[in-house]
């Protein structure tokens, strides 16, 4: 099982539980955020937790622009 299915954000436990494993470094800030995406409580995790608003945003194209 990875990271990407081992939480149920449909659940108070497996919102508890990527809550834990954020705060403790478990899961790549990366990956949290991909969970996060258009769910609910996504605002909420990231007020909690802004590093992970670092993740939410589209990086800049700029290297397809080098011809």
């Amino acid at each position: 099982m990875d990271e990407y299915s081992s939480h149920d954000l449909d659940s108070q436990r497996g919102l508890s539980a990527l809550n834990s494993a954020i705060a403790m470094g478990s899961i790549e800030p990366k990956v949290a955020a991909d969970l996060l995406r258009g769910h609910p409580c996504e605002e909420e995790f990231l007020a909690r937790f802004p590093e992970l608003r670092d993740c939410t945003e589209p990086p800049d194209d700029d290297t397809s622009s080098s011809d």
